[in-house]
């Protein structure tokens, strides 16, 4: 598929270095990687500041990196989400990432705990909403 957009695939080593070698100093061009586990939004800002370190692209600008401060710094809730909400369209059109696929997620729980799952997508847990049926 690559060849017929004029594109090659090229496959250099193994894994125990690609991250050091390739990804973390932007020695690639397009790169298939997941980001999970980031449970809370601070934890994102690596990601999509335009000097984080794990920015593997580097792709960002000063006003995300300014928004991104700014609902950092915001005690507000719905003022935070207002800022990342502006700094999320900045970082489509700056074309950041793509993310291919959702992961899955399995949760094993006994029987009669309600309200506990797999949270897909959302980041807002609400652990408060669990609890155990009658």
């Amino acid at each position: 598929m690559t060849r017929s957009t004029g594109g090659a695939v090229t496959g250099r080593g193994g894994l125990n270095d690609f991250f050091s070698r390739y990804v973390n100093i932007g020695a690639f061009d397009l790169t298939s990687l997941r980001n999970v586990d980031n449970i809370f939004p601070s934890l994102l800002f690596p990601v999509y500041r335009s000097d984080g370190e794990q920015n593997y692209g580097k792709v960002g600008a000063p006003e995300i990196d300014k928004l991104l401060d700014q609902a950092g710094a915001e005690t507000d809730r719905g003022k935070a989400v207002d800022l990342l909400n502006q700094a999320d369209v900045l970082l489509w059109k700056a074309g950041h990432s793509v993310p291919l696929f959702q992961t899955p997620q399995i949760s094993a729980v006994r029987p009669g705990l309600a309200d506990f799952g797999a949270f897909g997508l959302r980041s807002d847990r609400q652990y408060v909403d669990v609890g155990w049926t009658r």
